[in-house]
């Protein structure tokens, strides 16, 4: 068989590359305090005392699109009809980094005051980075929080070593990494190089190499304990509350509770709310509106857009526990590749769904960016 001609293989590009030219405008406009972050532009460095979440990826652990959907349709028909695969395609179509429908695992940047962390670093996080990092214009990252010990939550950990940037001496400064001990424990399996035991001593004539790897700071979590995370000098640091939630009913996952004013409530991964963590959610919420501030968004897992999963919530889980907690504004990720209308169209469904409600409910967007008086 000959080797595929160069027109064959135009389809795929926006998938093999990404263009380094500026990301069109995002047609995302949902509300003024919404925006893709703008690849490829020179976006001055945000204020020191400015806060925000971007979004570096909102899909499920396999991603948009599926693989599987980008195979010639002709020889599909049979196995895989074109209507499961609409919004794959639609996803393998122009800009990845300016596509709604193209998603990366699900992960977020947090931004307060001049020190940013990321929450997740999954198997699509290198690509996450060089999608979105030249419009972030952030001087780094200072630290990585992981939600559980699944592979699209930690998978990207070994691609740490090409985000950090050396110290004074020129070695690597070591990233802290926050994590449940259950997780650690399955991290230290999987790269055993990066979170490495005493060495034995050498044998005579032995050698052992030195090796460049991501220099990592293992950090663990305590349930409903708050922790700190990374501050600049004279800052006072973001705290930040880990959750229990279930991700079926073998795995305990962590989400996220924090800030004080636009205070922002982060399930990526949930298919079960267990009744300890809902007292606490609500006990929290009352706090914060007793203190003047409020429930800004919930960002919570929504695998399909109908029916039930022993893993995720689906869309039905997710709506009700948006209307129990009331945020002012929900967002959905996790989303299957082709298990929900597209991005556009389905946000026209929510915006029906939940109509005179008072919450604005929407799929979030790979690259979108939340500012927030955290």
């Amino acid at each position: 068989m000959p080797p595929p001609s160069a027109a064959s293989l135009l389809p795929l590009l926006p998938l093999l590359s990404l263009s380094l030219l500026p990301a069109p405008p995002s047609s995302d406009a949902s509300s003024s305090d919404a925006s893709a972050v703008r690849v490829g532009t020179s976006a001055p460095p945000p204020s020191r005392s400015a806060s925000s979440i971007t979004f570096l990826g909102t899909g499920s652990s396999t991603g948009c699109p599926r693989p599987a959907c980008l195979y010639a349709p002709s020889l599909l028909s049979s196995q895989l009809p074109s209507s499961s695969c609409r919004v794959s395609r639609l996803a393998a179509s122009g800009d990845a980094r300016a596509n709604p429908d193209y998603r990366n695992n699900p992960s977020l940047l947090i931004a307060h005051r001049g020190s940013h962390a990321v929450v997740d670093a999954g198997k699509t996080f290198r690509e996450s980075l060089t999608r979105f990092l030249p419009g972030l214009a952030i001087p780094g990252i200072d630290a990585i929080v992981l939600t559980h010990e699944h592979m699209d939550a930690f998978g990207g950990l070994d691609d740490v070593r090409g985000m950090q940037l050396p110290a004074a001496d020129g070695s690597p400064r070591p990233m802290p990494i926050f994590l449940s001990p259950k997780t650690l424990s399955v991290v230290e399996s999987t790269f055993p190089y990066l979170v490495p035991a005493p060495s034995p001593p050498l044998q005579a004539g032995s050698v052992r190499e030195k090796r460049h790897v991501a220099s990592l700071s293992f950090l663990p979590l305590a349930p409903f304990r708050p922790f700190a995370l990374p501050a600049l000098p004279g800052e006072r640091p973001l705290e930040v509350t880990p959750l229990p939630v279930v991700h079926g009913e073998d795995c305990t996952c962590l989400g996220f509770a924090f800030g004080e004013q636009d205070a922002v409530l982060y399930l990526s991964d949930i298919s079960r709310l267990p009744p300890e963590t809902r007292a606490w959610i609500k006990d929290w919420i009352k706090g914060l509106e007793a203190r003047g501030g409020r429930l800004a968004v919930l960002v919570v897992d929504a695998l399909r857009e109908s029916g039930s999963h022993n893993t995720h919530f689906c869309l039905p889980q997710a709506a009700a526990l948006i209307r129990e907690l009331r945020p002012g504004r929900a967002l959905l990720v996790g989303m299957g590749c082709d298990a929900f209308p597209p991005h556009e169209e389905m946000n026209e469904k929510l915006e029906g769904m939940f109509r005179g409600e008072g919450i604005e409910v929407r799929l979030a967007r790979d690259g979108q960016r939340i500012e927030l008086n955290l």
